[in-house]
């Protein structure tokens, strides 16, 4: 996924500074919403953590221009450990059920699949595959 984001920003013109200040701006967000308690009934506690720790509270533009470039190496790179999703981003387990099996077994019930979309994109032959995103969740709206 590295290598193809490298290519998708090269292609739609997005550059290393563009990336780093989104970067910068959604740690200071994540801090700031856990911090103001609107993840408190999102996150739940696991191993300890309660908290992503991932978010880097004390991260800033200086620091995210020292990284160096994570997937291209040719010195064309943009995409560093500080602009890019990690690897870890999205973890999440999900015991999915019909409504009666839950109640029968007195489980409590957290929420109700009631929609799914997917798409792709063909990346072999030059078409954004990381857009595919968009197309299922408009199809979702």
């Amino acid at each position: 996924m590295g290598e193809h984001t490298e290519r998708t920003v090269k292609s739609w013109g997005i550059g290393r500074a563009e990336q780093d200040a989104l970067s910068l701006q959604s740690h200071r967000n994540a801090t700031r919403a856990y911090d103001e308690g609107f993840y408190r009934d999102l996150v739940y506690e696991f191993g300890g953590l309660t908290r992503d720790s991932i978010v880097r509270r004390d991260t800033s533009d200086q620091a995210l221009a020292l990284l160096p470039p994570a997937f291209d190496h040719s010195g064309h790179g943009t995409l560093t450990a500080g602009n890019s999703s990690a690897l870890t981003d999205g973890a999440a387990a999900v015991l999915l059920c019909s409504e009666d099996y839950a109640k029968t077994n007195d489980w409590p019930i957290g929420a109700f699949l009631i929609d799914v979309q997917n798409a792709a994109f063909d990346h072999v032959n030059g078409e954004d595959l990381l857009l595919a995103p968009t197309v299922a969740v408009s199809r979702l709206l």
